[in-house]
């Protein structure tokens, strides 16, 4: 059963309550007699006209009086009466309090709230179970994480760009994702078959707030005859380490002077630093660089180098 479909029933049977509620509560109206308790308390006062003294049957002539004795007693009878009315009073009031607490719901009533409260278990046993099974997926997908690979560190965060010539001044600019500048590739071509160098700049950029230290691959390819095919690949491994302050940019100065068609990639890989040398300590356990944690960022550059040709002509081929 789902939240919807228990809603909607449970939303059902309340309404069938009210209903049998207000039905109940309209015949009870109409059926049920008033109780009241009114306790009265009459208080007769009689007027005693004075009468002349009789001295008939008093020969010292002194005045008739009641005995004090006699007035005690109607006092006490008095009293005793309120009091009773009293008990009787409240004996009435507690039977009618008793009798309008009595649960007064209508055995349907109670049958809808019955019914309401197993919905509501049945409910939450299957919300339950929907936990234990996505527990149970977590769990397997967490064993299948400490089984099989695992995740690993990400790296700092650093960019690296390949720029024509060492200055600025006489720079094409940077070179693309394909070993371009604006689409052209560069060729060298000289007409007195003397060996040219095309120089170039590296640039590594430290994006992160942290010392970090990254290390530096070369990959020279070449084609001598053009053909499409290299002929020749030096790759050298860590051609630079660097260990980098937060924000700094290191610049390297670089050049090739083979013939044919030239292909250099850089690929530096980088990671953070425990300390500001990037040194490791075996005493005190600090590995200096946290290798764990590893990113790669690469650049390249195109160039035709060719003899007997005029020089520092560009092709966008």
């Amino acid at each position: 059963m789902d939240i919807d479909e228990y809603l909607n029933k449970k939303k059902e049977l309340e309404g069938r309550k009210e209903l049998l509620e207000k039905k109940k509560t309209v015949e009870k109206k109409k059926t049920a007699p008033k109780k009241e308790v009114v306790i009265k308390r009459n208080t007769e006062i009689s007027k005693v006209e004075p009468n002349s003294p009789n001295y008939s049957n008093n020969p010292h002539n002194y005045p008739n009086y009641n005995h004090p004795k006699e007035n005690m007693q109607w006092v006490f009878l008095g009293l005793a009466f309120f009091v009773a009315l009293l008990i009787i009073g409240v004996y009435f009031l507690s039977n009618f309090m008793k009798d309008s607490s009595v649960d007064d719901r209508s055995p349907e009533v109670i049958e809808l709230e019955k019914k309401l409260e197993e919905l509501q278990k049945s409910l939450e046993a299957e919300k339950l179970i929907e936990e234990n099974k996505t527990e149970e997926q977590t769990n397997e997908t967490t064993n299948e994480t400490s089984n099989g690979s695992i995740e690993e560190s990400i790296g700092p965060e650093v960019e690296i760009k390949l720029i024509d010539e060492h200055t600025d001044d006489i720079s094409l600019g940077t070179f693309d994702s394909k070993g371009k500048i604006n689409g052209n590739l560069i060729i060298l071509e000289s007409n007195t078959g003397d060996s040219l160098r095309y120089e170039y700049r590296l640039s590594i950029v430290n994006k992160e707030l942290a010392v970090i230290q990254c290390k530096v691959d070369k990959t020279t390819e070449i084609d001598t005859n053009e053909d499409g095919t290299y002929d020749e690949t030096d790759y050298h491994l860590d051609r630079y380490i660097l260990e980098m302050d937060a924000g700094d940019e290191d610049i390297i100065l670089d050049s090739v002077t083979a013939l044919g068609s030239v292909k250099i990639t850089y690929e530096a890989r980088c990671y953070y630093c425990s300390n500001s040398q990037c040194q490791a300590n075996s005493v005190t356990g600090d590995p200096g660089v946290f290798t764990d944690g590893e990113s790669a960022e690469s650049a390249k550059l195109k160039v035709i180098i060719r003899p007997n040709t005029p020089i520092n002509n560009t092709n966008s081929s």
